[in-house]
């Protein structure tokens, strides 16, 4: 009689063989039974890669020509050589660069199919791009000072995709709304710890972020850029007659008599101005200026204002309105200047005091009067 001990590993052509033995125990193949049909197999997935399991399925069942009940037996070849049974390969058995074959072999006990085979080829998965290089400019920011995130070192991606760059913002460790590269002063202020993260997509994954953190410190300013420049202003008083409270005097630098300052009766009530021209060319980002007034009588003083800004002196821009002020009297100059700051990145030719209102209250004439004016621009940082 014979006996099935075993369908067995894969020859060198890889195709799987049915050893028996017969009664005095010698081993022999089993050839005088009608052989099955092969059985169909497919593996899923069809284009794995290596992070992917394997999975035989048995797609086509093997019939046998005379109706005999078949076992199936199912293995795995890579690269042409045996490793495993099972219809089931995990995917840290596989790697980049090998051929898995899954190969079904029915047998009805004395007779073997030729073998049913399905064959893929393992690629590499997508990995995520590495960490960027990154670092806020400048490295000492004063509050207002706008941040830039710069990318010193891109990030490498081991496959080779190309990558996008995603950036937030977070202010002593909470995260904010911000996601672009720059951050403007606008939303700093002195004493905060400000920290860039950006991470690198290859649009499918994300690799870990870089990040740099910047303490943000005072305002910083340059000097008065005003003098030596072209002055006008809405009028001036004893205007033409005399020069003696014309708009230069708010810009000359003198501080000590009530002459050297600009002038202008006020009989009707509407506002009054005074303007610097920085020149074509010579546009200035002014974040900071200061007044020094008034001189002659305290009603004289400005109390309501806007700064405004002009690249061509009919179309204004205010970028910072004062109401309510309460500037010091100075008829004898010498008293300290009150500053404004104001957030502005845009550079303009023309900037002006435009004032709407005076303290008032003076017993005889009606007027403005400033004694000196002072812009700056923000301090490269350190």
């Amino acid at each position: 009689m014979w006996t099935l001990l075993a369908l067995v590993g894969c020859s060198e052509t890889g195709i799987f063989s049915l050893r028996g033995e017969d009664d005095a125990g010698n081993n022999i193949g089993v050839g005088d039974n009608s052989a099955p049909s092969a059985p169909g197999v497919t593996i899923s997935p069809a284009n794995p890669k290596t992070d992917d399991d394997l999975v035989c399925e048995l797609t086509t069942p093997s019939i046998h020509p005379e109706g005999a009940e078949l076992t199936t037996w199912i293995g795995w070849e890579r690269d042409g050589e045996p490793v495993k049974e099972g219809d089931f390969v995990t995917a840290d058995q596989t790697a980049e660069g090998e051929t898995w074959t899954c190969v079904a072999v029915a047998s009805d006990g004395e007779s073997e199919s030729e073998p049913g085979t399905d064959s893929v080829a393992i690629v590499q998965a997508n990995r995520p791009p590495g960490s960027p290089v990154v670092e806020i400019s400048p490295s000492s920011p004063g509050a207002n000072h706008p941040l830039e995130c710069l990318i010193i070192e891109p990030a490498a991606d081991p496959d080779g995709d190309e990558v996008v760059y995603r950036y937030a913002w977070s202010v002593d460790g909470e995260m904010s709304d911000e996601t672009s590269a720059s951050l403007s002063s606008v939303h700093t202020a002195e004493g905060e710890e400000w920290t860039c993260s950006v991470m690198a997509s290859d649009g499918a994954l994300t690799g870990v972020r870089g990040t740099d953190t910047v303490a943000i410190g005072g305002e910083v300013y340059g000097g008065d850029i005003t003098s030596g420049l072209v002055y006008d202003a809405s009028g001036c008083s004893y205007c033409p007659d005399n020069d003696w409270y014309i708009a230069d005097k708010a810009f000359d630098d003198l501080l000590g008599t009530g002459t050297e300052s600009w002038d202008m009766f006020w009989t009707d009530g509407e506002p009054e101005w005074i303007s610097v021209d920085f020149g074509l060319g010579g546009e200035r980002t002014i974040s900071r200026y200061g007044l020094m007034g008034a001189a002659f009588h305290e009603g004289y003083r400005a109390r309501d204002w806007e700064l405004q800004a002009s690249d061509d002196e009919s179309s204004w821009v205010t970028l910072h309105t004062v109401k309510d002020a309460d500037l010091p009297y100075v008829m004898y100059g010498g008293e300290p200047f009150t500053y404004y700051s104001l957030f502005n990145e845009t550079p303009y030719r023309f900037y002006r005091i435009y004032v709407t209102a005076n303290m008032g209250g003076q017993p005889y004439n009606n007027a403005i009067n400033i004694v000196e004016i002072e812009m700056m621009e923000d301090a490269p940082a350190e």
